[in-house]
């Protein structure tokens, strides 16, 4: 389910994208809706199957933890949260800045990339994303719920908060410069 989920993110993204710069809407033999013209959706497609075929880039907290150095790390939070507290070593570029390109000539292409949210979703997001674009990204399984000592989640409202307990792994407070 997590895959076809996160398949459906990176059509909606990308058509989103699309939209957005007022492309010619034809289609022919993808989705009815017009926003991915016809060479666009094959090619997407194409890659989209070819990156679903493999495994789902997943890891969690502890083994992130255990080989950290083995990542560059990206945040895809907010920046006010990044500064909060991050996983140390980690860069920040939030999730609706990721695909620009001065942005995206801040990731390596010869080095396993940690992706890191609030609670792992938008780290599929952007891991499925990078990795139909040739990067060798993972996402950290619940991002920095996780990692934490502890965060109060809000439920369904402010009232029904849940504590919830993470791996309590060292965090970098503050920004950079």
């Amino acid at each position: 389910m997590m895959r076809g989920c996160t398949v459906l993110a990176v059509f909606v993204c990308v058509a989103s994208a699309l939209w957005q710069e007022q492309l010619p809407a034809t289609t022919t033999g993808g989705p009815s809706s017009g926003l991915i013209p016809a060479d666009d959706y094959a090619v997407i497609q194409k890659y989209a199957e070819a990156y679903m075929s493999g495994t789902y880039h997943g890891i969690n907290a502890e083994t992130a933890h255990s080989n950290l150095t083995n990542f560059f790390v990206l945040d895809v939070r907010g920046y006010a949260d990044y500064c909060l507290g991050h996983v140390p070593g980690a860069i920040n570029i939030p999730f609706a800045e990721l695909g620009k390109q001065t942005n995206l000539d801040k990731l390596p292409s010869d080095q396993q990339i940690l992706v890191v949210c609030y609670t792992g979703h938008s780290a599929s997001q952007a891991t499925s994303i990078l990795g139909l674009m040739g990067y060798d990204a993972w996402a950290m399984s619940f991002g920095m719920v996780a990692w934490r000592d502890k965060t109060l989640v809000n439920v369904y409202s402010s009232k029904d908060a849940q504590l919830i307990y993470g791996g309590n792994y060292e965090q970098t407070v503050g920004c950079d410069p």
